[in-house]
């Protein structure tokens, strides 16, 4: 359990320097949830924080019984109170060109 915490806690402060690195300030936490359900723990937090968006992986599986998300995922969308952003694995990274992000800079 500890290694897996130590890679999510690496993959998040590498998610959050890329955000800080395009002038966004973002939140994020590493929370265990041993007893309740994964999904149900990620909408208890972004209720608790008011969160306005929730970035998350999905394995991206398409069958007809799951749909194009996982089951955190989708349960997760379907439950959020703000919008949800999802992320298939191997998806490229995309950043925002320095004309677009002086436009974002200046707008908020």
């Amino acid at each position: 359990a500890k290694a897996w915490k130590q890679a999510g806690e690496k993959i998040l402060d590498h998610a959050v320097a890329r955000a800080r690195a395009d002038g966004i300030e973002p939140e994020g936490a590493i929370v265990e949830v041993p007893s309740s359900p994964v999904s149900q723990s990620i909408v208890t937090e972004a209720n608790r924080w008011n969160a306005t968006l929730i970035v998350m992986g999905t394995h991206g599986r398409d069958n007809l019984e799951q749909g194009p998300l996982g089951s955190v995922a989708e349960s997760v969308v379907r439950r959020a109170p703000c919008p949800v952003l999802t992320i298939r694995p191997g998806a490229m990274s995309i950043r925002p060109s320095a004309t677009k992000r002086r436009a974002l800079r200046q707008s908020r």
